[in-house]
């Protein structure tokens, strides 16, 4: 349950890999974070030039130039960013740059130069959020706000989903505090899971009163846990509710308690209650991943070790620099 204090933001130079800026600066402003960009060259899409050329190095300087852009905007809204320019293929370098930088958050958006697919990830987004090792802040492909400026405030909205484990307590504590920061609002949602009976076979009365008892108990416990953390976040400014919810599908329950909400962020534990796995995600999380439909910093419990591409392409990165810097 570590800290964040450095977010990585990789981009591609494109609108659509541009709609995480806003939400990479409310994290970062909210947590106190430290910024790297990182705009990565791809040999394929700059026609197999040589790195010696003189047009590579021109695609090199426009890359820097980019970024220094992109960086001033970060840097207007008081946060602490610099800048890195890479070679290789862009999911390698992402997973390079944030085992060497130790990056806490890498924060993306969900597709970058292709656009929206009709998937929920692109193909290196998917790639980075497989593989990524750290926690995520998944932005959903679309062009920035009009009114995406540093001084664009906060989430209307954070909707915690709390399964009563300490997993996702550290998650409430994390997202408590970027509502907090910007004076939006949070909300509290537990999803008392509705048990199957079997199909075949009779349901008979004790099976049914069984399931009752379990949810009426299961309710109750969740209940007392959503008051006491109603009264142990109550602060000055920021409103706080909380909602009880009875499903048959956890995952389904939380995409669709976002409703109508567009200004939101969804803030969820990597895993929940059921506890490590030999996965990266639990059910719930993948599944909000995939089809959830507000930002998502997903807050990664288990730290795991990020495979590297092979080492030529791991070493061709530039010097960090401080932006603005003097090309």
């Amino acid at each position: 349950m570590v800290p964040i204090r450095r977010v990585l933001v990789p981009l591609d130079g494109s609108l659509t890999a541009e709609s995480v800026l806003p939400h990479a600066r409310r994290v970062a402003a909210s947590l106190g974070a430290s910024v790297r960009l990182l705009h990565t060259l791809e040999h394929g899409r700059a026609g197999g030039l040589s790195r010696d050329s003189v047009e590579w190095r021109l695609h090199r300087a426009e890359a820097r130039s980019y970024l220094d852009q992109v960086a001033e905007r970060f840097q207007a809204a008081g946060l602490d960013v610099d800048s890195v320019v890479a070679e290789g293929k862009p999911a390698r370098q992402v997973i390079f740059e944030a085992r060497r930088w130790e990056a806490d958050l890498i924060a993306l958006s969900s597709h970058g130069h292709g656009g929206a697919d009709g998937f929920s990830l692109g193909g290196i987004a998917q790639k980075i959020v497989a593989r990524a090792g750290v926690s995520i802040l998944l932005a959903r492909a679309g062009p920035p706000p009009e009114a995406d400026t540093p001084e664009a405030g906060s989430y209307r909205l954070v909707i915690l989903p709390v399964d009563l484990s300490r997993r996702s307590d550290w998650a409430l504590s994390i997202g408590t505090r970027i509502a907090r920061s910007g004076g939006g609002a949070i909300e509290l949602v537990h999803v008392v899971s509705v048990p199957e009976l079997p199909e075949r076979g009779p349901a008979d009365f004790v099976a049914r009163a069984c399931r009752t008892r379990l949810i009426d108990i299961h309710r109750e416990v969740a209940r007392h846990y959503l008051a006491a953390m109603e009264e142990q976040l109550a602060a000055p400014g920021l409103s706080i509710r909380s909602r009880l919810v009875e499903a048959p599908s956890v995952p389904r329950a939380l995409v669709e308690a976002t409703g109508t909400e567009h200004d939101g962020l969804h803030v969820v534990s990597a895993h929940g209650v059921s506890g490590a796995s030999p996965w990266s995600y639990g059910s719930v999380t993948s599944h909000l991943i995939a089809h959830g439909r507000l930002p998502l910093l997903v807050l990664q419990d288990i730290p795991r070790e990020m495979p590297l591409g092979s080492e030529s392409e791991s070493s061709m990165v530039t010097a960090v620099l401080p932006a603005p810097w003097n090309i």
